[in-house]
């Protein structure tokens, strides 16, 4: 597996052997690609941390179709053939983690992967769906946050979960109805 620089300047780019390309936003290496599959859409910024991936695959009968144990980060992935770098949409195609072959693959061949997967991805400064309206309580994220990751203000306060609000799933409950006109502001890693 490739690292990334331990000690990164802000803003500094790196390529993985994969072809991916990242670049340090002082906190975490973002995506610095457009054809990324995390599309930042009205999020302030969403940041991914990834790591490089080589898998070899192996069959002990005449195959086309293989699969990855992960998803690769759209863009990333390299197929080797027996060492011969394998041309996409020519020599396979991709579908998610499933990669068939434009022809038969026989026992004993060397099938080597190297693809970009995505460990986590950090969300900050993401409004909810619906706008507090004063009699609303219920809030959706884009998103289901990890267990225990999700920060949320309301105002500019940080709350207590359990004691300010709840989270199921990607709602956001909270004890109260935040008045019409509230800025509820949301950090999560999914």
């Amino acid at each position: 597996m490739m690292k990334f620089p331990e000690k990164p300047s802000k803003g500094e780019k790196f390529i993985a052997s994969s072809g991916a390309g990242f670049k340090w936003n002082g906190e975490a290496w973002d995506l610095d690609s457009s054809d990324s599959s995390i599309a930042p859409g009205s999020y302030a910024r969403v940041s991914a941390s990834v790591e490089e991936v080589k898998e070899f695959l192996r069959s002990d009968e005449i195959e086309t179709v293989f699969l990855l144990s992960d998803l690769p980060i759209t863009g990333s992935l390299k197929v080797f053939l027996n060492g011969m770098l394998q041309k996409e949409n020519y020599d396979y195609g991709v579908d998610r983690a499933k990669i068939t072959f434009s022809y038969d693959i026989y026992p004993g061949s060397d099938i080597q992967c190297i693809y970009g997967r995505q460990t986590y991805v950090s969300v900050v400064n993401e409004s909810p769906v619906e706008e507090p309206d004063g009699e609303n309580d219920s809030y959706t994220l884009r998103n289901d946050p990890n267990v225990g990751t999700e920060q949320v203000f309301l105002n500019g306060m940080l709350q207590k979960l359990n004691y300010d609000y709840r989270i199921a799933g990607r709602k956001i409950v909270f004890n109260f109805s935040p008045p019409k006109g509230s800025v509820i502001i949301c950090n999560y890693k999914f």
